[in-house]
C-alpha cells in the first residue's frame, strides 16, 4: 500500500511498513506504507516546547532549537481509535503483524525475519519521537489501538518523501473494512496539517491496491496523477494522492 520509499542511512532494514496497503510509510508491524512516514494526527496535547512557548511550525523547528518532550504527548483519540507511541514492548505484535499475508504480498520488503528485527525499528521509531521530532526530516510513527481494548491494531504515521511529507499506514487484517484506517489516517493528518505546520500531504499506493486507495479517499485525499512506477520491489501503476490543509 505504499510506493516509493526513501530511507534514511541510518534507518534499520526492513523499513516499518505494514498493515494496511497503503502509502508507502508505515513500518512492518502492520502499520502500513514504508517506514520513511511518520506522522500524527492533529492534537492540542502533544506538546512541543521552544523556551517555554508552545508548539510552532515545521520551518521554524529547522531554523530553531526546539525540544520536543515525548512526556508530555498524549494519546490521540478518535471515534473508533486511538493514536498513541509505540514502546519497545510493541514488537512481538508487530513482528506477528508483519507475518500476515497482505503484507507480505503488499510490501514484501517490509516483512521482518524476526522479534529482533521488528524491536530494532521500533526502537528508531521512538528516538524519532524526540529527534528531529518531524516528519519533514524523519518518520514520525504511532500505533493505532481501538478504543476499550486499547489492542494495538497497526500504524499510521509520516515520512519526508522527496523534499514532501507522504503518509504511511497499515491495520490488521482481522480489523481490515471497519474504516480504522480511514479513520486514523484523517486524524493523522488533520493533527499535522496544524502541528507541523503541513500544507500538503501526499499518499502513494499501489493502482491495484484498491482497499489502500479507498482509505485515502475516505481519509480525504484526492488523487493527482498515476504512472508506472515500483513500490516496495512491484512494478506497475501507482497513483499519488494529496491533501491540502
Amino acid at each position: 500500500m505504499l510506493p516509493r520509499l526513501e530511507r534514511s542511512p541510518d534507518y534499520p532494514q526492513p523499513a516499518f511498513n505494514g498493515l494496511a496497503f497503503a502509502g508507502r510509510l508505515a513500518p512492518a508491524p502492520g502499520l502500513h506504507a514504508g517506514l520513511e512516514n511518520a506522522g500524527l494526527p492533529r492534537h492540542p496535547m502533544f506538546m512541543a516546547t521552544e523556551l517555554g512557548q508552545g508548539p510552532v511550525g515545521a520551518q521554524d523547528r529547522q531554523k530553531r532549537h526546539v525540544i520536543m518532550k515525548p512526556n508530555s504527548f498524549r494519546p490521540i483519540t478518535s471515534r473508533s481509535v486511538t493514536l498513541r507511541y509505540f514502546v519497545e514492548e510493541d514488537a512481538p505484535k508487530v513482528f506477528a503483524m508483519s507475518q500476515e499475508a497482505g503484507l507480505r504480498a503488499w510490501l514484501p520488503d517490509q516483512v521482518y525475519d524476526c522479534e529482533a528485527g521488528a524491536r530494532k525499528v521500533l526502537r528508531y521509531l521512538i528516538e524519532k519521537y524526540g529527534d528531529p521530532a518531524t516528519p519533514s526530516l524523519a518518520p514520525y510513527v504511532l500505533g493505532v489501538c481501538c478504543n476499550g481494548s486499547q489492542e494495538l491494531i497497526g500504524h499510521v504515521g509520516l515520512s519526508p518523501l522527496r523534499g514532501q511529507v507522504e503518509v504511511g499506514y497499515a491495520i490488521e487484517q482481522q480489523h481490515q473494512g471497519r474504516g480504522f484506517a480511514s479513520e486514523a489516517v484523517k486524524a493523522m493528518s488533520e493533527w499535522a496539517g496544524t502541528f507541523f505546520g503541513l500544507s500538503r500531504i501526499l499518499g502513494v499506493v499501489a493502482s491495484d491496491n484498491v482497499a489502500s486507495c479507498r482509505v485515502l479517499q475516505h481519509a480525504g485525499f484526492e488523487l493527482t496523477g498515476e504512472s508506472m512506477g515500483e513500490l516496495h520491489g512491484r512494478p506497475g501503476l501507482v497513483r499519488t494522492y494529496e491533501r491540502v490543509h
